[in-house]
Parts: C-alpha cells; structure tokens; sequence
C-alpha cells in the first residue's frame, strides 16, 4: 500500500522462544552459568506457594541463554530495515504476553516483587 510517497505495511512478529520447553545452547548456557555463579546466586531460590515451589531469583542460565538468542534475531530484524532505509519511519513495538513462569514448566524465571505468572 502506498500513500502520500511512503510504503505503509503493518509486520507482526511473534517469538514464541519465551515458552516451554526452555533451551538453549552449551555455550550460552556455560556463560550464564558462569555469571550466576560469579554473582554468588545460590542454589536454591525457591519457596512453597500453595501448590508449588516458585522461583525467587533469576538464574536460570537455559532461560537466560533463550533470551539472548530471541535478542539477536531481534537485532538482525532491527538490521535489515535500516539496511532497506525503512528505520527512520518505522515504529518497533515490544510487547509481553502474560509474564514468567516462575513455577511449573522448568521454573524458568522469576517475577518478583510481583506474585504468580502464566499457568
């Protein structure tokens, strides 16, 4: 669609990489371990709610290793408009659906000071 000189489209991109079940790579995974670590995270950071144990820290080294790989498809989306020259007049929108799974599902993050999560 063209109007007023300027090419108008709408793209919706939806990363489903956020949901179980949570993966990663050894390198990635090894990184963030590493910095877990490094930052004195223990082991155990989780208490009981009423049905399940929840995640109380984030150190999830498997998630953390997820979202640096959802982050550079992000950034080669981000490249290829200012490679088009389309940069300038677009609008990028980040948006979340229902927040972390902090129990259930590989206890994947954490969502404090907030309670609960998807599920």
């Amino acid at each position: 669609m063209k109007e007023a000189g300027y090419l108008t489209f709408f793209a919706y991109l939806s990363f489903f990489t956020v949901h179980g079940p949570i993966q990663t790579t050894m390198v990635k995974w090894d990184k963030y371990r590493q910095k877990a670590e490094g930052m004195g995270i223990g082991e155990s950071g989780y208490i009981m709610e009423r049905r399940l144990p929840i995640r109380q820290v984030q150190d999830n080294p498997i998630y953390a290793g997820l979202l640096e790989s959802m982050d550079e498809a992000v950034g080669l989306v981000l490249d290829c408009l200012d490679e088009l020259g389309l940069d300038d007049n677009t609008i990028v929108v980040f948006t979340s659906d229902n927040g972390g799974v902090s129990s259930g599902d590989n206890f994947s993050t954490s969502n404090l000071p907030l309670r609960g999560g998807k599920g």
